[in-house]
């Protein structure tokens, strides 16, 4: 009996390491995958063609003034950002093991408010950080969501409220900084 039991608890034991092994191996080979898009990414904006289409990002007629083609620079980078959206979006459904019309829906406000913590959490970095720190952004968001879900009796209609009332707060924090900087004593 007690030979039985402890072939159980040994059983036990090491599906719950092959889990946890299995789920740091996703993680590690996401935090690699994002590592390399991330740099292939940097790599290409830091090219001709790629500060044509940050220029145009940042002032059109500044850019059309210096001979870029802004139209192509629209197009190119509307075909690279789509690219990326359904990679993530093909990834999503291999995840999940399917795929939905629904599945996107509110996708847009995570990016937004991962883009928005980044800005405000880490600050005046290169190209390359700065779009690793959106990658943080998100983490930070949805550890945040994670815990306003583990509220006791939160009903989770109530986490669109919750990430408004976040995302408030997140784009507040700036004025609150400017308002009482950290060099300035009174």
């Amino acid at each position: 009996m007690l030979n039985l039991l402890g072939e159980i608890i040994m059983l036990i034991f090491g599906f719950i390491v092959a889990l946890i092994q299995f789920i740091f191996s996703l993680i590690l080979l996401g935090l690699v995958f994002a590592l390399v898009l991330i740099v292939l990414l940097t790599v290409f904006l830091k090219t001709e063609v790629g500060l044509a289409i940050l220029s145009t990002g940042d002032n059109e007629d500044m850019s059309a003034a210096n001979g870029i083609r802004i139209d192509n620079m629209k197009i190119l980078g509307y075909m690279i950002s789509n690219g990326f959206i359904a990679l993530s979006g093909a990834l999503l459904a291999q995840n999940n093991g399917f795929a939905d019309l629904n599945m996107g829906v509110g996708t847009i406000v995570i990016g937004l408010a991962s883009i928005i913590i980044a800005e405000v959490v880490i600050k005046n970095l290169s190209l390359g950080k700065r779009i690793a720190s959106i990658i943080i952004g998100s983490i930070i968001y949805r550890l945040v969501i994670s815990l306003v879900l583990e509220i006791p009796g939160m009903d989770t209609q109530l986490v669109k409220l919750f990430s408004a009332i976040i995302l408030a707060i997140i784009l507040f924090i700036p004025e609150l900084e400017k308002k009482f900087p950290k060099g300035v004593r009174r």
